[in-house]
């Protein structure tokens, strides 16, 4: 009788295995923003006005509108909202109370979490 080999067959490299987890594990993060999708959102640039996200956040809350969130980064305001009605009407509002130099503009905003984001893994659309 024959021995039998104790050992697989199709047995790969140790490093192999490595290489494909890690290629698998970064995929899986790369595909996560894709899940989460996108916001209604207003981008408002100032242009060197002086507006602060306090009042934006009180014009549109006295129409009825609340935003999820209100970020500002210079001259730039980002409002996310629930919805791309909401996001319609705040723009129509946000225009008849801001000076006419202020831009408001439609816009979508990724929702997925800021840690993802700040690792680098945005939503990426193909067209």
């Amino acid at each position: 009788m024959k021995k039998r080999n104790s050992q697989p067959i199709n047995r790969f490299a140790k490093w192999k295995y490595i290489v494909l987890i890690t290629t698998i594990v970064v995929m899986l993060f790369s595909a996560l923003p894709s899940i989460y999708g996108e916001n209604a959102a207003l981008h408002i640039n100032h242009r060197g006005q002086q507006s602060d996200a306090t009042s934006i956040a009180q014009h549109l809350t006295q129409s009825g509108i609340t935003p999820s969130s209100i970020k500002q980064d210079g001259d730039t305001t980002v409002v996310i909202l629930d919805s791309a009605e909401q996001q319609a009407e705040a723009q129509a509002i946000l225009k008849n109370h801001l000076d006419e130099s202020i831009t408001v503009a439609l816009a979508m905003e990724a929702a997925a979490p800021q840690w993802l984001l700040n690792a680098g893994f945005s939503l990426s659309l193909l067209a």
